[in-house]
């Protein structure tokens, strides 16, 4: 109710405004009708012609601004020269001087003397000293109005309270006129002609609970701000509408609370309490385990329904709920063989690669060269001083025996080598089954690892395959020192990622391919990148990549990507894959926090010796020809 109340105050409060509005054009218009009285009028032709002291002394005297209501008078000539011009101080019933007043309408900018026609008019506003003064002119012609117009006859007259509100509207208004020059405007009148410089702009605003004020802006003759009218009015409407909003507010309060009391006594014995018994029994089954006992609800409405139906549904779902657990328990179960069997499974190609390697090598052993050089000598054994001595063959056996000696023992090590590989094999089978218990159990084994040597194993599980599809090799690893890492875990992941990036160079094999690995620390933050020269990723599979049971390969299991993801949100860092689409190659980063040890508060980077760090990986891969290419920063 209040904000059309108050808008009935606004319109009220503009509407007084354009009373006086109106009031200052009726007084134009009053004024311009004496000046038309004095200018078609034969005797002031002639005097603005002759200037006659008949016609003044006669006409030009005091009584004619009481007549005309006015306070100043003016008659110019055709030149618009002042013929006589005066101001009439109607309290102190003298004249005075104004010339300000005289100066302007003889400016050539003024245009009360600019008339199209003998029959028209101008009129406005100028300030004086004296406050504003409201200004009509007309042409000085005959008396039947015919030309040419021979000068202006000018009236004024104060721009004050009195002329421009009756006496019944000055006992409730608060009106008031001020020049825009002077020095002591009101602060509100100050700040409506800083943010309203137009003629004619009205502003309505509460002053406080129990005024409104309205503001307009009337223009001199050249358009520029002249004078500031404010109407000040009590907010009665207001304070009127306010009582009523108040008593017709508690009627209906009391009217209100008394339905509520009887409603609510209905409501209370007929759906309150009932629905009490229904929420608590609902509240029992949702913290049970077992569906309590139903309650006695000997009712037919929609309650007694509702009570019915719902112990229907808890029943429905508690059989929902044992099939979804055995589902569940059954799936998890499924996914668990799965990763293991994944994880295995990569595991075993690399010691199926190194048992098939182990096999090349014996087959191709000069063992059979190593038996026909002992029975050689068992068969020279009796005459073995003149077989060396004289028989041609014995140098050769000496050179070959020496020749095979170092063979075997190049094979031996390199045998080795493979057997070794062959057991971190096997000890990785065994850290990803005690890793897929930790999993189960959600805890992660974190101890100090040297990432480096930790790539070294991991690369050498694919070594055999990278070498075979002819992939080079970039490692970029910042000087770090031991991190706090679950070394099983992120085995497991790099093993997959690599062997991923390998499988999907494979299926481009008309290219050199690069499998490129960096790593660097920022502040306690590992951040790892593994990019590949492959098929690539499609945008629209990169936001479901790391799915369960999604994969693009055609022989693919959509297993290792999943298991990554989750292993290293368990670690509490993030997988990332980017790719620009197929045959760009793909990036994955893997992002882990809090990698610093405990105890090392500050990092410090103490550089390895490469030698040291890649020493067993360098030696392996040159014995096997592949081309590798390291950068340390």
């Amino acid at each position: 109710m209040m904000p059309a109340f108050e808008g009935l105050e606004r319109e009220i409060a503009d509407r007084n405004l354009n009373r006086c509005i109106d009031a200052i054009n009726t007084n134009l218009h009053n004024l311009s009708g004496f000046a038309n009285d004095w200018g078609a009028w034969d005797d002031t032709s002639q005097f603005v012609q002759d200037q006659n002291d008949n016609f003044r002394q006669a006409n030009l005297i005091p009584e004619m601004f009481t007549n005309t209501d006015s306070e100043f008078a003016c008659f110019l000539n055709a030149d618009q020269q002042v013929v006589w011009g005066r101001f009439y101080d109607r309290q102190l019933q003298q004249y005075a001087e104004l010339p300000e007043l005289m100066q302007a309408v003889q400016s050539k900018q003024c245009t009360l003397h600019q008339f199209s026609d003998p029959h028209d008019s101008n009129s406005g506003i100028v300030n004086t000293t004296k406050g504003p003064m409201l200004l009509a002119a007309r042409p000085i012609t005959t008396s039947k109005h015919e030309g040419p117009v021979r000068g202006t006859v000018i009236f004024g007259r104060l721009l004050t309270v009195d002329r421009i509100a009756s006496p019944a509207e000055r006992t409730h208004l608060d009106l008031q006129i001020w020049p825009v020059n002077v020095a002591d405007l009101p602060v509100d009148a100050a700040t409506f002609l800083a943010n309203n410089p137009g003629n004619g702009t009205k502003q309505i605003i509460n002053q406080n609970s129990d005024h409104l004020l309205g503001m307009t802006l009337v223009s001199d003759l050249l358009g520029n701000p002249a004078a500031i009218i404010r109407i000040q009015t009590s907010r009665t409407i207001t304070a009127q509408g306010h009582r009523a909003g108040v008593a017709a507010t508690l009627c209906s309060l009391a009217a209100g609370l008394l339905t509520l009391l009887v409603t609510g006594f209905v409501l209370r014995k007929q759906i309150a309490e009932p629905l009490q018994l229904m929420a608590n029994h609902v509240s029992a089954v949702g913290t049970s385990q077992k569906l309590p006992v139903r309650p006695s609800m000997q009712r037919t409405d929609e309650i007694g329904t509702l009570a019915s139906s719902f112990d229907e549904m808890v029943e429905r779902l508690a059989e929902s709920s044992l099939q979804l657990q055995d589902a569940a328990r059954q799936a998890g179960m499924a996914e668990i063989a799965s990763e293991v069997l994944h994880n295995i499974g990569n595991a075993v190609n690399s010691a199926s690669s190194s048992v098939q390697l182990l096999e090349e090598r014996l087959a191709g052993s000069k063992l059979d060269g190593l038996e026909m050089a002992a029975s050689i000598l068992v068969e020279q054994a009796p005459q073995a001083a003149a077989f060396f001595a004289h028989d041609p063959r014995g140098p050769k056996l000496i050179n070959y025996l020496s020749v095979l000696s170092e063979s075997l023992q190049s094979e031996r090590i390199e045998n080795l080598l493979e057997v070794e590989r062959l057991q971190k094999t096997i000890q990785h089978v065994v850290e990803v089954l005690d890793s897929q218990h930790q999993r189960a159990v959600g805890t992660v084994n974190r101890q100090c690892v040297n990432l480096a040597r930790l790539l070294d194993d991991v690369l050498a599980f694919n070594q055999q395959q990278l070498h075979q599809a002819g992939i080079a090799i970039e490692v970029q690893i910042e000087q770090l020192p031991e991190l706090w890492l679950d070394r099983s875990l992120l085995t497991q992941v790099l093993v997959n990622l690599i062997r991923n990036a390998r499988l999907s160079m494979e299926s481009i094999p008309k290219q050199q391919h690069c499998l490129s690995v960096t790593a660097e620390l920022i502040d306690d933050r590992l951040i790892m990148q593994i990019s590949d020269t492959g098929a690539g990723i499609a945008r629209e599979d990169l936001v479901r990549i790391f799915r369960q049971g999604f994969t693009t390969r055609a022989d693919g299991s959509g297993i290792g990507l999943h298991y990554c993801a989750n292993v290293i949100q368990m670690c509490g860092g993030q997988l990332t894959a980017h790719s620009d689409g197929h045959g760009t190659g793909a990036t994955f980063d893997i992002q882990l926090p809090g990698v610093l040890p405990p105890s090392l508060t500050v990092p410090t980077l103490t550089a390895p010796s490469p030698d040291t760090q890649l020493q067993n990986f360098r030696s392996d891969m040159a014995k096997s020809g592949m081309h590798e290419q390291f950068q340390f920063s």
